[in-house]
């Protein structure tokens, strides 16, 4: 790393310490009657949640006091996922810290804290962190290592001046995540008024019909066979369909390819995985491609009539996860030895789902969909900003564009 300062090694900045984990037999407890502990789960990219903080019985404070965070104090996750880097919020001043973290503390006043904030979560180290993931089948970031970590000195009102100017970056990505999250509660909310029958257009007042999936949808099941398919894709809980290339690094079919189905667009396939969003399973709409080889294992079904069914006020339908109680009485066992639940496409196929009139779904579908292109459209601006952001840090921490410390104006 090339830049206009000296470059000193984090260990002689700043004191680098271990977490300490509970002593054998000892549980952490719901009840704020002793001292929060810091887990790796609690640890995130934006920082240490709150929500489910758990604490140190009493009568094992005394044991680990002597690994304990202070306000202001910097921590990087040293197991797990590695290298996340945050800052000690006030609420967690006394906290004690996991040993799959370390803690970064008595920061010289040759630093900004902030500054330093800024270059551990940069590519600066993150690379050195990037290395150790790879080099390593479960990856350790060790005290020693990150105690070499290599750290840039401008002097101290331009570290200072970085860190203001990153930090406005901060606050503009945080204004944009708060709008992703309230669009995405918007949609939430409407869904479950329309997809309800909650809330009515003008001129649709009679009671929707109740029919079996069956009724309206039916089974596919063209092979790929010998036909050469472009898009060979899975289907995670949270995005929907992928190339199987994107999320594994190549084609994981194989020679099963053959009796992949052939799904095309605008055509259903449920995963009987169960994840955190969808406990028993999920339902997507092939929108992205027009057609993909999906696992034989999925359920995969199509509308019998587009006089019927509009297919995005079923994806909506089934994105929302109404039908989770009904695939729950079907689901004979928790997961098969391929993570898969037991249940016979029979069953799945006998579940009831509203039939409102098509001019209604497709009013509906309408709405929903200008919501969700409001949703990519932040999502896209989000990145960007986060992408801008990255530039800038790297620009600025390396100095490669100085600032100085009487300047108020952009860079």
């Amino acid at each position: 790393m090339k830049t206009p300062w000296d470059v000193t090694e984090l260990g002689k900045l700043a004191d680098v310490k271990g977490g300490k984990r509970l002593p054998k037999g000892k549980v952490l407890v719901d009840e704020n009657t002793g001292y929060p502990y810091i887990r790796v789960t609690d640890i995130g990219d934006a920082g240490i949640s709150l929500e489910k903080i758990k604490y140190v019985p009493l009568d094992v404070v005394k044991k680990i006091s002597s690994y304990r965070v202070l306000e202001n104090d910097l921590y990087i996750t040293v197991a797990g996922t590695i290298g996340l880097v945050g800052k000690v919020q006030k609420a967690l001043n006394g906290a004690n810290l996991t040993e799959n973290a370390d803690r970064i503390t008595n920061i010289s006043s040759s630093i900004d804290t902030d500054y330093l904030l800024y270059v551990l979560r940069s590519d600066i180290v993150q690379s050195d962190v990037r290395k150790v993931m790879t080099q390593n089948a479960q990856p350790k970031l060790a005290l020693t290592r990150i105690r070499r970590f290599n750290i840039p000195l401008p002097p101290l009102s331009e570290q200072r001046k970085i860190a203001e100017i990153l930090s406005t970056w901060d606050e503009a990505i945080a204004a944009s995540e708060r709008l992703l999250a309230a669009l995405r509660e918007r949609k939430k909310g409407l869904m479950q008024r329309l997809l309800s029958g909650q809330v009515r257009f003008a001129g649709f007042d009679g009671a929707w019909k109740k029919v079996h999936l069956r009724d309206v949808f039916e089974r596919v099941m063209r092979k790929v066979g010998n036909k050469h398919v472009e898009n060979v894709l899975s289907i995670t809980a949270t995005v929907g369909f992928v190339d199987q290339r994107e999320k594994f690094g190549k084609v994981i079919a194989g020679k099963n390819l053959e009796n992949y189905v052939l799904l095309q667009k605008d055509e259903f396939a449920y995963n009987k995985g169960n994840s955190n969003s969808y406990p028993q399973g999920c339902i997507y709409l092939l929108e992205e491609f027009d057609e993909g080889a999906v696992p034989n294992v999925y359920f995969s079904f199509s509308a019998k009539s587009k006089k019927q069914v509009n297919s995005h006020f079923y994806k909506y339908y089934f994105e929302s996860g109404v039908l989770n109680p009904q695939l729950e009485k079907y689901i004979s066992s928790s997961v098969r030895g391929d993570g898969l639940f037991n249940i016979a496409f029979d069953d799945f196929f006998s579940v009831k789902i509203p039939l409102p009139p098509v001019e209604e779904q497709e009013k509906i579908a309408t709405v929903l969909d200008a919501c969700n292109d409001e949703i990519k459209l932040q999502v896209k601006q989000l990145a960007a900003l986060q992408q801008q952001k990255k530039g800038l840090m790297q620009r600025l921490l390396t100095g490669q564009v100085r600032v100085k410390a009487s300047e108020t104006s952009e860079v």
